[in-house]
């Protein structure tokens, strides 16, 4: 997510962004500013991104406190189960006959386009970046929705990364932080502030070879208002002592992480509950502390920016302005009120850089302002935050707005119009006067930041490329949009910084020390991190002839392909920008795939094009591989959802607003093009039109009843042609049928699932049987998952009993839970994002949820957890074959993932070896190698395949096998780590 931001809303259920853009930027952006004859052409083109086009959207459901503690709970069981599996090695069963799943990447991109051919690969967003002090080659980095994960060769060009949390019950990672005094000892607290709810703090002793039980943050003000914990923002440790900065307070373990309590900072305003973002050490056991206070004394922590849209005209919706502490023992904390600005403030980082005398340790703040968006500047201490000082000066070397029309970066608002989102500060270990800030689309540096007048120069950006990214001095090096967390260490006297943003980790090791900020070399370490955060799955299939095709759409990492068997895990983006959905349809007159970007519809035929690579900087639509397809409403996306979410506010559930675009394949039209699509309004199909698309409506506008808000999401029958169905915003209206098809008429509305009086809201997901029992009609049976909660006030969710997954037998008119009776094989009570029937046997359905791919054998009697190896990682989509030859999910954080292979499928990721996910290649690991010398992926009974164990691939490739040089490749690290 990059650019401009002109008008955000947050709220418990996550984030939506809305943009607007100059008409100069439109004209630079879409090559028109020599082609203005051409505008009725180009207006039909497939853009290339625009910086102020970007939108951020929450990854999962936003919990509330009752929610999450459910969630907690289920997270432990089913955690649990999952790590005694493990530690059985090779004797391990699944729970339902099934195989094991196999990540299938993306752990490279050969090829990454977004407009220009860009040299790097790119991974999911980290919220953390730790080095061993012992040792660099040591590292950890935390991500927001894939956990945390190491390597032991940091320093090597292409570091091996190893997942150190994939049993853990939340792989939404919020920090990290390292003993100093005792390297191994890591604390994680789980719970992002954008992408996943969290609350729970763990610990490992070992290096993150295993890991404590979660310790829940939970707290009283004194004034009684409760400390409602949902993301951990940062941890600092120092001995026993462990600091929590929580989006409800702060919190302080004296007993090296075993509790946790409350603290209650002092505030001119009385007790008033914060948001704590940053804690930073001034040395000596003193700290400084920034944060947003409450609206009032009877108020909650404002949150990640408040519970309601950020709009000066609600009153005191983000919480107060920014505040700052501090202490000089560790106990006793002051409010500093002597600040440089005292209104109009919100989020701020701190960084320090040397602490060897607490009362002239340099503090630097990153300030953003009130409502989330500009950032303010940055402030300077030069007293251990004391007293505070507005950093004057220019930004030396902006990009080029003459000749390049490239304003991205030309001042010292480096976070535009994010500043709620991104903000990354660090200062050299060795040197105070060195600070880097990282914004959303570029990075400055300053080499005397303790001057009165600091100098300030752009040394990153986000796209550079012919006449972009260039300053006077030369064009700047590659670092992804949207930057998060950044550290810096010194080795041997040389300072090496690591950045982490949207698109993963990057390193520098000269941008203290370049001569000219155009000269700062930016490096990715981001192969091997299958961290991306996946939207959607678009999936070839065996019946179709094309089971090797496979992509999907990811948070600002585009549209990635699988592009060559003799690289299975490596992913092309041929499309930037945020992915979003995707299909693809197959029919008499060829195949189309469909993608989206940043609000529009785009297509690609293969039987013309390439559709795993774009031409970089096309000029025209011919040059093009993928072309933009036009808005069925003659509205930008972008509009349609900030209509929807102002529907949605009116209607004050806590249902996620739409995140288009979405598509559903029509598979019973074996002979047109019939692909689903839908604004906040309606459902349209698409209708060939010379060589690309247009769009019909065929459904009425669902949002003018009473109580209709709009569409989330829609699906097709994949066996009873003409039964199409939608998903609805609110919970008045969870789902919407028809049975005409592409005719257009007025669709059925289900009744709402109800619970004891109550509505179940969030509805996410619909689908329809393979095959109908006799006397049933077609509309009359389907499925509806949920991933919220009930509309009480209190918002509990549902009891476990009843759960997120019901299913009508009469249309909608009347709901019956099917998550199972028996405790013990029930389905988690956590939201449920994707359902999917069995394409063949109706008894059996698969729910993608919150804690991964859940299984039914029996209609919804009893689930169980789905085959082995498969990570605590929510499953946005899914992909069933139509001959049920394999599955494949796209999870939210650890990429997509395969199951039922077959003996000659395509190696997915290579393995490590270590079986049992402890970092040591133990004696467990090798009777896990050993039991399984020749076992394939399509092996059901014990001893299972594990893609962990299939370490070498290149003697097996295309052919999955565990053999004779995975063991070679295991024994000569044994007894080491992986």
């Amino acid at each position: 997510m990059a650019g401009a931001l002109a008008a955000t809303a947050i709220g418990v259920v996550g984030v939506v962004r809305y943009t607007s853009r100059s008409e100069r930027e439109r004209e630079r952006y879409e090559g028109r500013e020599e082609r203005e004859h051409e505008d009725e052409e180009e207006n039909e083109r497939f853009e290339r991104p625009k910086p102020d086009s970007r939108l951020r959207h929450a990854g999962t459901h936003r919990a509330g406190p009752l929610e999450l503690a459910t969630r907690n709970r289920m997270g432990a069981l089913e955690s649990t189960k999952l790590q005694l599996q493990l530690a059985q090695g090779q004797i391990a069963k699944p729970s339902v006959p099934a195989t094991a799943w196999v990540s299938l990447g993306p752990t490279d991109a050969p090829q990454q386009f977004n407009y220009y051919t860009i040299d790097s690969v790119d991974s999911g967003r980290p919220t953390s970046i730790l080095v061993d002090p012992r040792d660099a080659n040591v590292a950890y980095v935390a991500t927001s929705g894939g956990g945390v994960w190491k390597t032991f060769d940091f320093l090597a060009h292409e570091p091996i990364w190893l997942p150190t949390t994939d049993t853990l019950p939340n792989l939404a990672a919020g920090a990290i932080a390292l003993d100093a005094a005792h390297p191994d000892t890591i604390y994680l607290g789980s719970g992002d502030f954008i992408d996943g709810s969290g609350n729970t703090m763990f610990k490992s002793t070992n290096g993150g070879g295993t890991w404590s039980p979660a310790v829940v943050l939970e707290g009283m003000y004194p004034n009684q208002v409760k400390a409602v914990v949902s993301s951990i923002n940062q941890i600092q440790v120092a001995g026993d002592v462990v600091w929590v900065a929580t989006d409800a307070g702060l919190f302080r373990s004296s007993d090296a992480g075993a509790t946790y309590a409350l603290v209650d900072l002092p505030e001119a305003a009385g007790t008033v509950a914060e948001t704590i973002w940053s804690i930073v050490p001034i040395g000596g056991g003193g700290w400084v502390a920034s944060g947003v206070g409450a609206c009032s004394v009877s108020s909650p922590a404002p949150g990640a920016f408040g519970l309601s849209d950020p709009n000066p005209q609600q009153g005191c919706p983000l919480g107060t302005n920014a505040k700052f502490w501090r202490t000089d023992d560790g106990t006793t904390w002051t409010e500093v009120t002597a600040l440089p600005q005292t209104t109009g403030t919100n989020r701020t980082m701190l960084a320090v850089g040397p602490t060897t005398n607490p009362a002239t340790t340099v503090v630097y703040a990153f300030v953003g302002d009130l409502f989330g968006s500009s950032t303010l500047g940055y402030w300077r201490s030069k007293d251990g935050g004391r007293t505070w000082t507005q950093l004057p000066g220019a930004l030396a070397n902006p990009t080029l707005v003459d000749p390049n029309q490239d304003d991205t970066c030309i001042d010292l608002n480096v976070g535009h119009e994010q500043s709620w989102y991104n903000q990354a500060i660090v200062v050299d270990p060795t040197n105070a006067d060195h600070v880097l800030v990282g914004g959303n689309l570029c990075g400055v540096r300053t080499l005397n930041g303790t001057a009165d007048v600091p100098v300030w120069e752009n040394v990153s950006h986000w796209l550079p490329g012919t006449g972009y990214g260039e300053t006077a001095g030369g064009r700047l090096s590659y670092v992804h949009a949207d930057w998060h967390t950044a550290t810096s260490i010194a080795i041997n006297g040389a300072v090496r910084t690591i950045v982490g943003s949207d698109g993963g980790v990057f390193v520098s090791t000269n941008v203290f020390t370049a001569a000219k900020p155009e000269q700062v070399v930016w490096k990715h370490h981001n192969k091997g991190l299958a961290t991306h955060l996946f939207y959607s799955v678009v999936s070839g299939d065996p019946a179709t002839g094309n089971p090797f095709v496979l992509y999907g759409g990811l948070q600002d990492n585009g549209t990635r392909f699988r592009a060559s068997p003799d690289n299975p895990s490596g992913f092309n983006q041929a499309v930037g920008g945020d992915g979003i959905g995707g299909t693809l349809h197959t029919g008499q007159d060829g195949t189309t795939y469909w993608a989206s970007i940043q609000f529009q519809w785009a297509y690609c035929k293969p039987a013309v094009t390439d559709c795993s690579v774009e031409q970089p900087e096309a000029q025209s639509e011919e040059e093009s591989h993928w072309h933009r397809a036009p808005s069925p409403v003659g509205l930008e996306p972008e509009q349609v959802q900030a209509r929807a979410y102002e529907r949605l506010k009116r209607f004050g559930e806590d249902d996620q607003a739409p995140f288009l675009v979405h598509y559903s394949n029509v598979e019973t039209d074996t002979v047109g093009q019939s692909v689903l699509t839908h604004t906040d309004e309606q459902v349209f199909v698409a209708v060939p039109a010379g060589d690309g698309f247009t769009w019909k409506s065929i459904s009425q506008d669902l949002t003018s009843s009473q109580v209709g808000a709009g569409i989330s999401n829609i699906t097709a029958s994949r066996a009873t042609p003409g039964l199409y169905g939608a998903v609805g915003l609110v919970s008045a209206e969870p789902f919407y049928v028809t049975t005409a098809g592409n005719t257009k008429v007025n669709w059925t509305v289900a009744q709402p699932v109800r619970v004891n009086g109550a509505r179940l809201t969030g509805a996410s997901s619909i689908d329809f049987p393979p095959t109908l029992e006799p006397g049933q009609q077609p509309g009359q049976v389907y499925i509806g998952a949920f991933t919220g909660t009930l509309n009480s006030p209190s918002r509990p969710p549902p009891p476990d009993e009843l759960g997120r997954l019901w299913r009508t037998t009469d249309g909608g008119q009347t709901w019956t839970s099917i998550v199972g009776s028996d405790p013990a094989r029930r389905l988690p009570n956590v939201p449920i994002y994707v359902v999917k029937y069995d394409p063949i046997t109706a008894s059996t359905i698969y729910a993608g949820t919150d804690l991964g791919v859940y299984i039914t054998l029996d209609g919804g009697a009893t689930w169980d957890r789905m085959g082995t190896g498969f990570p605590m990682v929510p499953v946005r989509d899914m992909y069933v074959a139509r001959n049920q030859d394999f599955i494949r999910v796209a999870t939210y954080g650890r990429g997509v993932w395969e199951i039922y292979p077959s003996a000659g499928a395509h190696h997915g990721a290579p393995g490590n070896g270590d079986y049992d996910q402890n970092l040591q290649l133990d004696w467990i690991d090798l009777g896990a190698m050993a039991a399984r010398q020749g076992v394939t992926p399509e092996q059901t009974v014990a001893p299972l395949y594990s893609w962990i164990m299939d370490i070498t691939g290149n003697s097996s490739n295309p052919v999955q096998a565990i053999d004779a040089e995975d063991l070679s490749a295991f024994l000569a690290k044994f007894g080491g780590h992986p």
